[in-house]
């Protein structure tokens, strides 16, 4: 028996699946299928043409079938077919809604038998206006207009795709208010946002991890090269007040090797823009794509990135808004076997804080001190961040430790500010402290050379002032006066000696009842020793005449002790001389150097101290 040809017109068909849940319902009409030499001979192919709608999507199958062995060579063409008719027989997927989508495929589809695993395809697909979003945040998840798969290979041994392209695909994460990532609602794993500072950076790397072998997937995958072009990544963290928002937007490049079989490792080149084209990203490197702590060695670049787009989180952990400056940072992560070994290598330019906050959460130092002290001349700091560690060590958190880090480098730039000149200038930070002799403004010999390296330490940092004390003398140093003048008058009173020191007691007991009664307008009349107890010596003669000199200093002293107003005039003096050694020829300028009166110095060893203050 021989059937030339069978035709089958405008036919319709209803189908009801109860068996998954949802249950779906289908409707495909019209339906057109012509079969040619069918004959009883099973073993015969008989030809097939099919084309079939369902609503907006449309079938087409045309080629050859042998019904004694099922196999078949077709040609066909599926286009239109809307993804959320495919749902239910999917996995369940959390928190997820498939909003649009649809999919598209043509090809030549063979069958070998009636086991699966004789099914092979070769052709094109397409998943096009895909766009799902997320009712618990009332927000897009992902979306691309276009995800073009060309060069497809599928058969019992896998699946290879030669050329993938993906166009102006969108990505949102976000840290939600409670801290949690919205993608944790969808793969259901915690992702708390990590607290700065939460972590300090462990004493020593734990030991490596012994690789684990990955067990094979049940069907190999393999896209040899994905393009991208026009993508945005959307960055928002909503638990900071205000929220922070950073797209990552004009995402391109390409990605080549992807694979989920073990060990392979993919190959990635993007670039993209923060915010405008300004603002130039750079993503380069290799990792394994299903086990990116087994091997990844990838590079990161940001470059010229506007400061002010991160005063959520300076308002908050840092106490002042950002009033301008700009972030060149170079990240360079490298993963071998769960061990890290990371590098940031961070360029703050021109950074100058606002307003102040009233942030519970910003760090206890002085934050404008501590970005002043880390700029160079240009007004730059440049600051490199390494990070070591096991990823197997439940303590080691990479943004944490960062945090750690920058930290402490401001907490010591603040704590030790003199320290931190002095490994950048030598011998600057010997000039914190100044020591003069009491009574005296001559800055002492071993401080210039201290100061002139301070001087240049100021001049490469603009932004730098220091305060120089100029408060009044001390006590000890209106003694000193007193005393250097008393002597000078005991000096002038002849030519000879030319000195105090010079004055034998005698000379010097003289001429002291001669001052003496050119001040009081009378002879002295030292006190008469008391007589000494039973049994002890009459005071000698030396002892006599040191007693009527001590009596003498003492009664004249009064006259030559100089007023506040000269002590202040010597504070003023010192701190002169402190300034001028700065200036001197350092190339400071001198907006940069402040006398302040309402600071005296303090005493120490004898000596007055001026303790010098960067701000």
């Amino acid at each position: 028996m021989h059937l030339a040809s069978f035709a089958l017109r405008k036919a319709a068909l209803q189908l009801d699946d109860a068996a998954v849940s949802p249950a779906t319902h289908f409707a495909v009409s019209p339906i057109d299928l012509t079969v040619t030499d069918v004959d009883s001979d099973l073993t015969k192919p008989v030809g097939l043409t099919f084309d079939a709608r369902m609503g907006g999507t449309a079938l087409k199958v045309s080629g050859s079938a042998t019904p004694a062995t099922s196999a078949a060579d077709l040609e066909l063409a599926l286009s239109g077919l809307p993804l959320k008719t495919l749902l239910p027989y999917g996995p369940a997927l959390k928190d997820v809604d498939l909003t649009s989508g649809e999919a598209s495929a043509s090809g030549e589809l063979r069958i070998k038998g009636a086991d699966a695993k004789a099914v092979s395809f070769r052709g094109q697909a397409a998943l096009d206006k895909v766009s799902v979003s997320q009712p618990s945040t009332k927000g897009l998840l992902f979306s691309w207009d276009a995800f073009r798969l060309q060069g497809i290979r599928y058969d019992a041994h896998g699946a290879s795709v030669e050329h993938a392209v993906l166009t102006t695909p969108v990505g949102r994460v976000v840290i939600m208010p409670d801290g949690t990532l919205n993608l944790a609602a969808v793969t259901g794993t915690a992702g708390t946002q990590p607290q700065p500072g939460a972590v300090a950076p462990p004493a020593a790397p734990a030991a490596k991890s012994a690789p684990q072998p990955a067990a094979a997937p049940a069907l190999p995958v393999t896209v040899k090269r994905l393009d991208i072009s026009g993508g945005t990544m959307e960055f928002a963290d909503q638990s900071i007040d205000p929220n922070f928002s950073a797209p990552i937007k004009a995402l391109q490049g390409s990605l080549s090797n992807l694979s989920n079989q073990p060990d392979s490792v993919a190959d990635i080149d993007l670039t993209g823009q923060v915010i405008d084209e300004y603002s130039p990203v750079t993503i380069k490197g290799s990792m394994d794509p299903f086990a990116f702590d087994r091997q990844t060695d990838m590079h990161l670049a940001f470059r010229n990135i506007e400061l002010p787009l991160f005063d959520p989180y300076s308002g908050r952990y840092a106490g002042y808004a950002i009033a301008k400056g700009k972030l060149t940072t170079e990240l360079t992560y490298k993963i071998d076997h769960r061990m890290l070994k990371a590098d940031h290598h961070v360029v703050i330019d021109q950074l100058q804080w606002g307003a102040a906050t009233e942030s519970k959460d910003k760090a206890p130092i002085p934050v404008r001190l501590a970005t002043a002290l880390l700029k160079d001349k240009n007004g730059v700091i440049d600051l490199d961040v390494p990070v070591t560690g096991s990823m197997d060590d439940p303590k080691f958190k990479v943004w944490p430790i960062i945090w750690q880090i920058v930290r402490n480098t401001l907490e010591k730039a603040a704590a030790a500010p003199f320290r931190l000149i002095g490994g950048l200038f030598a011998g600057a930070d010997k000039a914190e402290t100044i020591d003069f002799a009491p009574g005296s403004a001559a800055l002492p010999a071993e401080a210039g050379s201290a100061l002139g390296a301070l001087g240049k330490a100021l001049a490469s940092r603009p932004v730098l002032s220091i305060d120089v004390p100029a408060g009044p003398g001390l006590p000890g140093d209106a003694a000193a006066m007193a005393e250097a003048r008393l002597d000078q008058a005991l000096i002038a009173q002849k030519a000879k000696p030319a000195t105090a020191a010079e004055l034998s007691p005698d000379e010097r007991l003289a001429r002291l009842k001669v001052l003496y009664k050119a001040q009081f307008h009378q002879n002295p009349a030292p006190p008469k020793p008391e007589p000494p107890a039973a049994g002890q010596p009459k005071p000698t003669a030396q002892a006599r005449k040191a007693m009527d000199l001590a009596w003498l200093q003492d009664r004249l002293r009064p006259a030559f002790t100089p007023t506040s107003a000269e002590l202040q005039a010597l504070g003023a003096a010192r701190a002169r001389a402190v300034r001028d050694a700065l200036l001197g020829e350092s190339g400071v300028d001198p907006k940069q150097v402040f006398m302040t009166p309402q600071d005296p110095p303090t005493s120490e060893g004898g000596h007055a101290r001026l303790t010098l203050k960067l701000q």
